[in-house]
């Protein structure tokens, strides 16, 4: 998003910064970062906050692959119990 859309100018920058204009825009072997952020579930803030945040999105991806896996699970017990109930029938079968 444009910077500008959202009525932040360079004037009001260098106030807060209480800088001249000219020393904001400077480039005299000076650094100048600008982080903007967007505060929605679609586009996550990795500005003051984002190794939290990138942290926090590996923990989901990883429970929703725990979630998976342990559904997985279930799956094969089931079948398994399906199959040692197959396998009684027939030892059953054989003995008589």
């Amino acid at each position: 998003m444009n910077i500008f859309a959202r009525g932040l100018k360079l004037e009001k920058l260098a106030a807060i910064f209480k800088i001249d204009i000219g020393e904001l825009v400077a480039s005299d072997d000076k650094e100048l970062v600008l982080l903007i952020g967007m505060n929605n579930s679609n586009n996550p803030d990795y500005g003051a906050n984002g190794q939290i945040t990138i942290e926090l999105e590996k923990l989901k991806l990883g429970l929703e692959h725990s979630r998976e896996l342990l559904a997985h699970k279930d799956l094969l017990l089931a079948q398994k119990d399906r199959e040692i109930s197959a396998l009684r029938q027939l030892v059953a079968q054989l003995q008589k």
